[in-house]
């Protein structure tokens, strides 16, 4: 028996930390996109506005896969990732693209919000036209790393 809680430990805590992206694991990824910018066709602009959002080694080759996806202002950007494989230190596969000028396609648009969380779920419940939209009472909530949380506000 206790062999069998010794595995499902050792299970577990392997699960987790293969699960993890360690900074030095981001770090090779960056500095091998840093090294072939200009084949993935990237500018230094371009590697500012980017985190690598994974990297790992393929077991059993010498293939390192990197997810870069492009921020803009320090946000992420989403559905926008680049998808590369390096070979032997070497680039071996390009996919995906970036958006070209978001500062134009943002419309100038800042990080900071310009309307509050509870101005904008009023306005997506009224725009939503909800039913007895009136009855429903949107708490005062406080950010969270940036994030509000307004639970099922007894509607669904």
């Amino acid at each position: 028996m206790k062999k069998i809680y010794t595995l499902v430990a050792l299970l577990l805590l392997s699960g987790w930390a293969f699960a993890q992206t360690p900074d030095n694991e981001s770090q090779t990824g960056l500095q091998l996109v840093k090294q072939h910018a200009a084949s993935i066709g990237l500018t230094q602009t371009d590697i500012q506005n980017s985190i690598v959002s994974n990297t790992y080694l393929i077991p059993g080759t010498n293939i390192r896969m990197v997810y870069l996806q492009q921020t803009y202002l320090g946000i992420p950007v989403y559905n926008r990732m680049q998808v590369l494989a390096f070979k032997d230190g070497g680039l071996a596969s390009n996919a995906g693209e970036r958006i070209t000028y978001p500062e134009v396609k943002s419309k100038q648009a800042g990080s900071v919000p310009t309307i509050n969380a509870p101005t904008a779920v009023e306005t997506t419940i009224s725009a939503l036209k909800v039913k007895d939209a009136a009855y429903i009472h949107i708490p005062v909530a406080a950010a969270i790393n940036g994030k509000v949380n307004f639970g099922t506000m007894n509607f669904s």
